[in-house]
């Protein structure tokens, strides 16, 4: 404990399963997510502004389902795991994020459906 890197190199390897050469690695993978998400709105919130009748609700959620899709696949670029994967659990955590933001709005009474 006399050499405080070396006792901080050996608890971040035995306690966390990190090693501490790699942590550079992680804080830029999540950099790279946290882009991919940022990106990954612009193409729903565009589709919103441009939206307009019956179908505009469909079209934003087709949208925003496949953007959703895409940063998933583009994510598995990054964490290893199959594109198909990260797609669907992107999509199913994006719809459940949706259902929350719906819900309290709901519960809110804030919800208002242009016709």
């Amino acid at each position: 404990m006399q050499d405080k890197q070396g006792a901080l190199d050996t608890l971040t390897r035995e306690e966390l399963g990190i090693d501490p050469a790699e942590l550079g690695v992680i804080l830029e993978r999540r950099r790279h997510l946290i882009r991919l998400v940022l990106c990954g709105c612009h193409i729903p919130g565009g589709t919103v502004l441009l939206a307009k009748g019956h179908w505009a609700i469909a079209r934003v959620v087709i949208a925003s389902g496949a953007v959703l899709c895409a940063v998933g696949m583009l994510t598995s670029l990054f964490n290893g795991r199959s594109a198909w994967y990260s797609a669907l659990r992107q999509l199913v955590f994006g719809c459940l994020a949706a259902a929350v933001t719906y819900g309290i709005g709901a519960a809110l009474g804030t919800l208002q459906l242009a016709s």
